[in-house]
């Protein structure tokens, strides 16, 4: 089983925390860094991906968005029967998409690759330093400015 966290094109962020929950075991804390990419895409979704015996029931995101120099945290649940053995809901592959605004989608694809959106959240900002990211938003100004100053957030398109 796979699980990425994705962003949509021209709107990083960087995952600062991921915490893993399922019953009877422990905590695990899974590292991301940045997320760059692709909320969807001809080949279906990317970004940052790893490997797990099972998805989590929970997990704790905490990020960092470079186009809004916002940060934000949520709790999921990710919806039951995901985890149960010969369910239609088990995916091998689970997307976490991240953007702007604090939105999350939960997708998986289907075994013939369509996309299937299984839960749309909304995270809540929370207050941080965007100055511990200075040179990395520079970067990513340089970078993204021009798609920025075109078509803005798009905070209704998620």
């Amino acid at each position: 089983r796979q699980l990425y966290v994705a962003a949509p094109e021209h709107y990083d962020v960087w995952v600062f925390d991921m915490m893993l929950e399922h019953s009877g075991e422990p905590v695990r804390a899974q590292s991301v860094g940045n997320v760059d990419c692709c909320w969807k895409g001809a080949s279906g979704s990317g970004g940052q991906g790893f490997e797990v015996a099972q998805f989590p029931e929970r997990l704790w995101i905490h990020w960092f968005s470079f186009a809004e120099q916002a940060f934000y945290s949520h709790m999921v649940h990710l919806p039951e029967g995901v985890n149960q053995p010969g369910s239609n809901a088990r995916p091998q592959s689970l997307t976490i998409g991240l953007a702007p605004g604090g939105a999350i989608v939960l997708w998986h694809p289907d075994p013939y690759g369509v996309e299937n959106e299984i839960a749309r959240l909304q995270a809540q900002e929370i207050s941080g330093n965007p100055v511990n990211f200075r040179q990395r938003t520079q970067r990513y100004a340089r970078q993204h400015a021009e798609h920025l100053e075109r078509y803005g957030l798009q905070l209704e398109r998620w």
